[in-house]
């Protein structure tokens, strides 16, 4: 897992573990979005 979505998962819910993960990006809308922004520019390399 990337440190920046844990990061993210940490200050949303103070915890970060895998059942944490799946909760947020089901129920979150605006963790989804940052998830996906995340892992957007973590592959564009450079």
């Amino acid at each position: 897992m990337n440190e920046y979505i844990k990061s993210d998962l940490m200050r949303y819910y103070g915890k970060y573990d895998m059942l944490t993960f799946v909760k947020a990006i089901i129920r979150n809308k605006t963790f989804r979005f940052q998830y996906i922004f995340r892992l957007c520019n973590d592959n564009q390399g450079g």
